[in-house]
């Protein structure tokens, strides 16, 4: 297609769409017209109404159900696809339930952070319980074995002769290594489930100010303007159709 072509198009659509805006009350007197438009604008401002009214915190439940399901779907069909030696479609679906699985994560890991978490606080708590345990049985048994993994596995330029400070400096390496790893988990998760929420409340923020500033005559435009979109698109000679 020529550049012709294109500046033509452009011209005659906008020529349309100033035609439109500006005899909107002429349009409005033709029947069929009229009922289209009408029937266009309940579905538009139902959109609107939809949104204004949503519920985000069960919409953002909704979304985690769906992401759960479709990781358990796209999990089945990697395993079949991989029965089958499909490997052109495996790779794809691998990459997809990767996604699904990360975005399932995400929501749980940030709206309901303590379910996402409680399985692995007794982990935790058992790794920090060893240092203080082998430092009991140094303690009854009269060893030093804290202090010589110390010395041999902590890679520091000074001796630690107690076992106590052995066991101290153990347990504040053990607390380090698991706060770096949760904030690693909000860094990692949380993006884009908090993404997500702000588009949900940012459209229903733009429905609710929509609906309370914008005029009936300026809603009425913006309908006559979609749907002369959707009438643009749908045309047999439209060059991108």
């Amino acid at each position: 297609m020529s550049l012709w072509n294109i500046v033509y198009w452009i011209v005659w659509v906008l020529g349309v769409f100033a035609f439109i805006l500006s005899s909107e009350d002429y349009i409005s007197k033709d029947p069929q017209m009229k009922k289209l438009l009408d029937d266009f604008k309940f579905k538009f401002i139902r959109i609107f109404n939809w949104r204004a009214n949503a519920n985000i915190r069960e919409e953002i439940f909704i979304l985690m159900r769906h992401f759960g399901w479709m990781s358990v779907f796209l999990g089945a069909l990697v395993f079949a696809t991989a029965m089958l030696h499909q490997e052109h479609v495996l790779n794809w679906l691998v990459f997809l339930f990767g996604l699904a699985v990360l975005a399932w994560r995400s929501f749980r890991w940030t709206f309901m952070h303590y379910e996402a978490v409680r399985p692995l606080i007794p982990k935790a708590l058992c790794g920090l319980a060893v240092p203080w345990i082998v430092y009991t049985l140094d303690f009854f048994g009269d060893t030093s074995t804290l202090a010589d993994s110390f010395q041999k596995y902590a890679f520091m330029s000074f001796a630690v002769d107690s076992n106590f400070i052995a066991a101290l400096i153990w347990f504040g390496f053990l607390c380090a290594f698991i706060f770096i790893y949760y904030g690693i988990g909000w860094f990692l998760l949380s993006p884009f489930a908090y993404l997500m929420l702000g588009c949900l409340k940012l459209s229903r923020t733009l429905s609710i100010f929509i609906l309370e500033k914008f005029k009936e005559s300026v809603l009425r435009k913006v309908v006559v303007v979609v749907l002369l979109i959707n009438i643009i698109i749908d045309h047999p000679k439209f060059p991108w159709s």
